[in-house]
């Protein structure tokens, strides 16, 4: 699928935030893993499938794009609209999934293990951008943080 590539390839151009956020998944399961913190291991795990079930999302709504500007071009705003609707729709529920498993992750590693200096869970958690777009994770700004950061984390994931 082309729109695949094009969504994808645009991302993989982001070597180093695609490292990062490899590292601390791999640094937070690491921690996990030698605690026995099976809850947590399965949080984490919850956010990683969070995450690829949004990027399938924004992959499935912008194909779904390009088969209506093939089927009505710019000429009818109303039948885009309507079609657009359903895949936009399931890109949100799972960009909000999405932010929930996040939060809900970082909120109970810090609570178990504390955030650094003194406690082992970095500052942001599993969320390696800039941890202040999580003060208001549901902010237009924030929303598009955690997006792009679902898409190193999963690019990063699945080719490395």
């Amino acid at each position: 699928m082309v729109i695949r590539e094009t969504i994808l390839s645009y991302y993989a151009g982001e070597k180093v935030k695609i490292s990062k956020a490899v590292e601390r998944y791999r640094q937070l399961r690491e921690l996990l893993q030698e605690n026995g913190d099976k809850e947590l291991l399965e949080m984490l795990d919850d956010v990683v499938s969070a995450c690829r079930r949004y990027v399938e999302a924004v992959i499935k709504m912008e194909y779904k794009a390009m088969m209506i500007k093939k089927k009505y071009g710019t000429e009818d705003p109303l039948a885009w609209k309507m079609e657009i609707e359903p895949a936009d729709r399931d890109r949100r529920v799972a960009h909000d999934a999405l932010i929930s498993y996040l939060e809900a992750f970082n909120r109970n590693a810090a609570k178990r293990y504390g955030w650094e200096p003194e406690g082992r869970i970095p500052i942001g958690g599993i969320f390696t951008l800039d941890p202040d777009f999580l003060s208001d994770p549901y902010s237009k700004r924030s929303r598009g943080a955690i997006a792009n950061w679902a898409f190193y984390l999963t690019l990063g994931l699945d080719t490395g």
